[in-house]
């Protein structure tokens, strides 16, 4: 049900994650964007609307196959994978890891296979769940640990992230 109401047949809705990343970009400017773990390809969909080049990556053969059905270019592999993809060195303006990183076992080797992918000047947008939020810090507090399908506590989460450790993490490639 919630599938086919989000999506439904060549309509598509974005969420607010989505939208703050569109209010990211450079407005004005016809930008390449690779989303990676682009899922079926809601974001990719909506910045191809709004005249972008958008590409995306994502590892579920399923999730690859409803995108290219909606004519939207993707490539399905895992990724670690990127430098297979022959995507093209120094190709896109942005790269963006939406919720993709915590599902990870080395993010910030992850990152850095991203970067030979980006031209200079190009900026890479990475958003992760914040398990030190109000909902995070109280179900902890309970001393529960869900192994939700999604969300936070999501069971295929193999890393944690506050803004600290972001920073500890992603502060030296940031520079």
């Amino acid at each position: 049900f919630y599938r086919h109401k989000i999506y439904g047949k060549d309509h598509f809705h974005i969420g607010e994650k989505e939208r703050l990343v569109t209010e990211l970009l450079p407005a004005g400017e016809r930008l390449k964007v690779l989303d990676v773990g682009c899922g079926p390809g809601r974001l990719l969909a909506h910045l191809a609307s709004l005249g972008h080049d958008a590409q995306g990556i994502d590892i579920r053969e399923a999730s690859c196959l409803e995108a290219e059905s909606r004519g939207l270019n993707v490539k399905q592999g895992a990724v670690e994978d990127l430098p297979n993809f022959r995507l093209g060195d120094e190709s896109f303006d942005v790269i963006l890891f939406l919720d993709v990183l915590e599902h990870t076992f080395n993010p910030e080797s992850v990152v850095k296979l991203a970067l030979p992918l980006l031209k200079d000047g190009g900026t890479i947008i990475v958003c992760v769940p914040n398990i030190a939020s109000v909902i995070g810090r109280a179900t902890l507090l309970s001393g529960k640990w869900p192994l939700d399908e999604a969300g936070l506590f999501d069971c295929s989460h193999l890393r944690c992230f506050t803004l600290e450790n972001l920073q500890t993490h992603f502060g030296e490639i940031a520079t």
